[in-house]
């Protein structure tokens, strides 16, 4: 029986891989009404033209248009929020992270910008600023289960899986109200939760639920092959298919893992 001494706990990273795969499936003028309302046909044109831009994956000339958009209407905070996701998508946290700000300063109870705040401090890893983001959005947003996720997403990074879980389980309430595409995020988190309290039975269940989203993620996989290998008793034939799987993806594999799926 293989004996393993693993830490379990989500590094920055990885929550980043995890957080920034979520490509938005939308851009919001499509499915919402704007939060800010153009004050020209120009600026209208020019948010709607970079929004095209970004669905279409060029987010160089989205990000350009979008600037455009706010030239034309500095008041305009769905094209700030909307800067703000391409940055990110580039890796320009900190100023992702300005836009945001910027738009709250526009609308401060901007829902939209308050999430994606708190997501891009959380990948920077400053942790007490996206806290208070995620309490602020809790208290304005009872029934928003992005606050609540968010927050449970903290807790769980902060290795604190038993108070991340009540936040966590909230969201996944909402999500299943809402009929949320995000509601497989919850079941990753509750499930890694459920597994650094030693509760696998629970773990696998929630990992299950899961599994079709994150099938392509060598973490996820590796994650699901701990539970089987940690549990009572040890599993390790459903492990070795799951830690192949995590190889097949690239994963970086610990030695003596790899050296159990060799001797399989």
């Amino acid at each position: 029986m293989i004996r393993l001494c693993i830490a379990a706990a989500l590094s920055l990273c990885v929550l980043t891989a995890i957080v920034e795969g979520k490509a938005p499936k939308y851009s919001r003028h499509e499915i919402v009404a704007p939060y800010c309302i153009p004050h020209s046909t120009e600026a209208d044109s020019l948010f709607k033209a970079a929004c095209d831009q970004e669905i279409a994956g060029e987010y160089g000339l989205a990000a350009s248009l979008y600037l455009e958009a706010i030239a034309a209407d500095s008041m305009l905070c769905d094209a700030y929020d909307n800067l703000g996701r391409v940055y990110r998508v580039l890796g320009k946290y900190d100023s992702a992270i300005i836009l945001y700000r910027k738009s709250l300063e526009i609308m401060p109870d901007n829902n939209v910008a308050m999430m994606n705040l708190g997501v891009a401090l959380t990948n920077m890893g400053r942790l007490n600023e996206a806290d208070s983001v995620y309490a602020a959005m809790i208290d304005m947003y009872a029934d928003d289960p992005e606050g609540f996720f968010g927050k449970g997403k903290l807790l769980y990074l902060q290795e604190r899986p038993a108070e991340a879980l009540p936040y966590l389980n909230r969201a996944e309430s909402l999500y299943v109200e809402q009929q949320s595409d995000w509601l497989p995020d919850a079941y990753l988190f509750i499930a890694l939760c459920y597994s650094e309290l030693k509760e696998f039975s629970r773990s696998k269940s929630y990992f299950e639920r899961c599994a079709a989203d994150f099938k392509s993620s060598g973490f996820v996989n590796y994650q699901r092959a701990l539970v089987y290998l940690l549990q009572e008793p040890q599993d390790a034939d459903s492990a070795v298919i799951f830690l192949r799987m995590a190889a097949e993806l690239k994963y970086p594999l610990p030695e003596e893992l790899q050296k159990l799926i060799s001797d399989r």
